[in-house]
């Protein structure tokens, strides 16, 4: 009995493992235990069984009993969804690290595509900024000036209209341009159109001008490194004609020097907008006509000089913005109005002649500030109120030429400080207008004559 009862106690440990399946077998109880030691087959697990030799079949049973449970518990729905759970987490470990290594993969081609695109677009974008810095390597641009000439370029640079005309001064140059052997360039044309505009024919000098060498070895043509044009000087030459608005489109023109010929017709305004190097301009004694533009006053022109002409309105505000101005000549035209007060910003300049005009008020108070000044002539003209003493402050001033004007007054005594080479007034004739003790001329009606300085 002592051995049935430790069996039961047995099988009742063993049956308490599955009372939390619902499926799990009945309990055993002590009396079918009893039955299962009296019969030598157990289960069907246990059918074949041999018995041991020893004879101690009770414990074999009892091995088999353990063992049967053992695995009922392995059957039973709660040991299998422990199990998948294990081999879940098996797999999901197995597949995470899987798709870790994708995801690393795929990260690092992405990352790659990226900077690979990355890198293209600054390829892009370089070369994008070289066409638009360096013209000369877009085909298709109306600036790229060694572009080989094609009508729908032409049409860009040049009104079309004027092709309707044969003998216009861009119908002969795209003619010129088109018989050329070998591709002519947009430089070349505006170059060819420059020339009929003016009547290059009858130049004193074209030497190498519509020739097959370079451009650049014509008469008056200077280039850059580049080979693009940088000057125009071609002083008395006989030009006649008007300024060609074509010009305007070789941008790299740092300098035109076309004074002392028959130059005539109005600037052209996009000569100051396009050419955004334009640095000299000299056009003096010419017939231009019409008003100065004020774009002019945009570029950061060094020298101007458009004196003797027929140009005609005022002298704009803006002047105070040529920071770089040297030189600024347009004496001998017809030019009304005030000299503005804004031109003592223009401090960098050295020469101002504004003489034989029509301008009218007075000189500016502040004009002293304009250190640099070396030469001042404003004779000629309708100028009227007392010569400002702040004259006295230039030092440099050597030249001061004042008369023919409607001054009053007394020279500022400041001024008879400088040590001037010329200075004249209208201190002179019987009834003078200015008192003056330091001229070295004195000015009246009758002229002006040195021995009478400082009557």
């Amino acid at each position: 009995m002592a051995n049935i009862r430790r069996r039961n106690k047995s099988s009742d440990s063993t049956s308490k493992l599955n009372t939390s399946s619902k499926n799990s077998p009945p309990k055993t109880s002590p009396t079918s235990c009893v039955v299962a030691l009296a019969s030598p087959v157990v289960s069907p697990k246990t059918k074949n069984l041999k018995k041991p030799n020893n004879g101690n079949f009770n414990n074999v049973a009892v091995a088999s009993l353990i063992k049967s449970k053992t695995e009922s518990l392995k059957k039973s729905p709660a040991a299998k969804d422990s199990a998948k759970k294990v081999s879940f987490k098996t797999n999901r470990s197995s597949n995470h690290s899987k798709t870790s290594f994708l995801r690393k993969y795929f990260d690092n081609t992405y990352a790659l595509v990226f900077l690979l695109l990355i890198f293209f677009i600054g390829l892009a974008f370089i070369g994008v900024l070289n066409l638009s810095t360096n013209p000369s390597r877009n085909p298709n641009s109306i600036n790229n000036v060694f572009a080989p000439i094609s009508g729908r370029l032409l049409d860009r640079v040049s009104d079309s209209e004027t092709f309707l005309n044969p003998v216009s001064p861009q119908s002969r140059a795209k003619v010129w341009a088109l018989s050329e052997n070998g591709p002519s360039t947009v430089q070349r044309y505006i170059l060819a159109v420059f020339y009929f505009s003016f009547q290059g024919d009858g130049w004193r000098q074209r030497k190498g001008w519509l020739n097959p060498s370079s451009e650049c070895t014509w008469k008056g043509i200077t280039c850059n490194n580049r080979n693009e044009v940088s000057m125009l000087w071609l002083t008395d030459n006989f030009l006649v004609g008007s300024l060609p608005m074509e010009l305007s489109y070789l941008s790299t023109i740092d300098t035109i020097t076309l004074n002392d010929n028959d130059i005539s017709g109005p600037l052209p305004i996009s000569y100051f907008t396009q050419l955004i190097h334009l640095r000299q301009l000299s056009l003096y004694n010419n017939r231009l006509t019409g008003r100065i533009p004020d774009e002019m006053y945009d570029r950061a022109l060094e020298y101007i000089g458009l004196q003797e002409n027929i140009l005609h309105g005022t002298i704009s505000t803006r002047i105070g913005k040529l920071k770089k101005l040297h030189t600024f000549y347009l004496h001998g035209n017809r030019l009304t109005g005030t000299i503005p007060k804004e031109v003592v910003d223009a401090d960098s300049t050295v020469e101002i002649a504004l003489e034989d005009n029509f301008l009218t008020g007075s000189l500016p108070s502040r004009i002293g500030k304009l250190k640099k000044l070396r030469w001042l002539s404003v004779q000629h003209n309708k100028l009227t109120g007392y010569i400002p003493k702040s004259l006295g402050d230039l030092q440099g001033l050597k030249t001061l030429y004042l008369y023919n004007n409607e001054f009053r007054g007394v020279v500022p005594p400041e001024l008879c400080l400088s040590e001037f080479r010329d200075f004249y007034t209208d201190c002179g004739g019987h009834f003078p207008k200015v008192a003056c003790s330091c001229c070295t001329a004195c000015c009246s009606s009758a002229g002006c004559f040195k021995d009478t300085a400082g009557s």
